[in-house]
């Protein structure tokens, strides 16, 4: 699995606007139009308050159309739907329903999610 750090070196050299890779439970409640959140689905801390080194990443962005328009989207390389902490974060933000992809693209037995969800956000900040 990709790290932090090497998520946000690749993000640079494919030119992906990254607003930072965040645990689920430290992403912020105010989000920036036209950047991309890498989330990792732990939360920070596990039941014992050790700091966790996380397990899946996932991708959030709101893109902001020149005519105002607001498109919410959450990628989840397994396809499932996002966190509560997302959901909340793109309501207060942006005051729209956080539609996501649902179609699985990543095996169980590989740890690539990092690298999906970078491609998917090149895809549409390129595009």
């Amino acid at each position: 699995m990709l790290t932090d750090n090497q998520i946000e070196e690749l993000s640079r050299r494919m030119s992906v606007p990254l607003a930072g890779c965040f645990f689920k439970d430290e992403l912020p409640l105010k989000l920036q139009p036209n950047k991309t959140y890498i989330i990792n689905i732990q939360d920070s801390e596990d039941d014992k308050g050790n700091q966790n080194e996380g397990t899946h990443w996932t991708m959030l962005q709101v893109q902001e159309t020149p005519n105002g328009t607001i498109k919410p989207i959450y990628f989840d390389p397994y396809g499932q739907p996002p966190p509560e902490q997302c959901i909340k974060s793109v309501k207060k933000s942006f005051n729209k329903h956080l539609p996501h992809t649902t179609k699985d693209v990543q095996s169980l037995m590989n740890n690539a999610c990092g690298f999906y969800c970078l491609a998917l956000a090149h895809f549409i900040n390129a595009f």
